[in-house]
């Protein structure tokens, strides 16, 4: 878990959110991997914390 600290269902609504923000893009192969990367930034900023890598 990255973000051990960030409650798992603010984790979840961030990542719906960035999901749901790059659906009208024309390129879907990348939204999986840009979600990720705007989730994790957010949180980093939110929750003011350190991820913990895999």
């Amino acid at each position: 878990m990255r973000f051990p600290d960030a409650p798992k269902p603010r984790v979840a609504e961030i990542v719906r959110e960035k999901f749901a923000s790059l659906a009208s893009g024309k390129i879907r192969i990348y939204i999986p991997t840009l979600a990720e990367n705007a989730a994790r930034d957010r949180l980093h900023k939110e929750f003011n914390i350190v991820a913990i890598l895999d």
